[in-house]
């Protein structure tokens, strides 16, 4: 974030006068869509999250942020480092359901962006095989003469 001088006008000798009233901060409308955390301070350096795609910190009470802090974001960083875009992808193809693409597709967010095609394309395979099989399953009953 970035902070500038904050002014209010005021009123003097019957004129509206800027006055400073101390700085204030500006980001980019959206901007916390981009991070995984984004904590809260308050002025007495608690931090809250307000987003927490790690499931570390969300709904808990407000804390000092420490080197503890640090070390458990650090630690959940590192718990992922070892499964790469390609090993997601060859996992999006291996999904039989729109169920099973889903718990993939929200167990790494980190790669949705990225796989976004691979994973609309697997949902239309799976919701066309659907779509066959159901076909295939009344035609059966149709030719066995059930009606």
């Amino acid at each position: 974030m970035r902070t500038k001088q904050d002014y209010v006008l005021s009123e003097k000798k019957g004129k509206m006068v800027p006055e400073k009233v101390g700085l204030k901060t500006v980001q980019r409308d959206g901007m916390d869509y981009e991070f995984t955390l984004v904590f809260d301070l308050d002025m007495k350096n608690h931090a809250a999250a307000s987003k927490d795609r790690t499931g570390l910190f969300f709904g808990k009470p407000e804390q000092k942020l420490s080197v503890e802090t640090g070390k458990l974001i650090k630690d959940w960083c590192n718990s992922g480092a070892d499964i790469s875009v390609d090993d997601v992808s060859l996992r999006i193809n291996d999904c039989k359901s729109i169920q099973e693409l889903l718990e993939l597709y929200k167990q790494h967010p980190q790669f949705n962006v990225v796989l976004q095609s691979e994973f609309e394309q697997q949902k239309r395979r799976i919701l066309i095989n659907e779509d066959v099989s159901k076909e295939l399953s009344n035609l059966k009953q149709s030719s066995n003469g059930v009606h």
